[in-house]
């Protein structure tokens, strides 16, 4: 039986810091010590954009940041550039995953654990 890879940690703009390359299956501890999903099995980089996408949503949504988790819902990948993120975009997402977070503003209509 296979052993699950141990998750690796991932420093800023996107390179896991043990200079390792990037591989299928592979998954990141981010920034509050949730674990990413594997990294995408399809080599295209529409996928590995995606995999970026949903694993900031779903940080964002973990760590009870509504406002980020709507705004990161609405970043789309952009038919013109094959697959690949707007660089600003791609920098945004990585940054929030893995380098820095902002505090999470809650709502006054919701009610606080």
């Amino acid at each position: 039986m296979k052993q699950p890879k141990t998750p690796r940690a991932m420093g800023p703009y996107g390179y896991p810091l043990d200079k390792l390359p990037i591989k299928v299956g592979d998954t990141f501890y981010t920034l509050s010590g949730r674990v990413t999903t594997p990294y995408p099995k399809q080599a295209h980089e529409r996928f590995s954009s995606q995999w970026l996408i949903d694993n900031v949503v779903a940080e964002a949504e973990a760590n009870g940041d509504d406002w980020n988790a709507s705004i990161f819902r609405q970043i789309g990948i952009p038919a013109k550039t094959r697959g690949c993120l707007h660089t600003a975009d791609r920098e945004c997402l990585l940054g929030y995953l893995f380098e820095w977070q902002p505090p999470a503003i809650r709502s006054i209509f919701k009610p606080f654990p």
